[in-house]
């Protein structure tokens, strides 16, 4: 597995959630690519509104990428 997650502060339980800029599960590679997990996940956190996604994407994880987030106002905040 690899993936860059954002954690929340979640200095009171009510404010714990996480962004997902990428996660990619080895066994979710196949030859038309890889899943790869990216959105938010609010856990306990009730501002934040589940928005979490799997899309297959034709890339190689093998080579170097680089990876963004462009967090803008709106329903969830994460373009994809």
């Amino acid at each position: 597995m690899a993936s860059v997650w954002l954690v929340g502060i979640e200095d009171e339980p009510q404010r714990s959630g996480e962004i997902c800029l990428f996660e990619v599960f080895g066994d979710a590679i196949d030859r038309t690519g890889p899943t790869v997990g990216m959105g938010i996940h609010p856990f306990r956190d009730p501002a934040l509104r589940d928005d979490f996604s799997t899309p297959r994407l034709p890339i190689d994880v093998t080579d170097f990428h680089v990876y963004a987030a462009d967090w803008r106002p709106g329903p969830s905040g994460l373009l994809r």
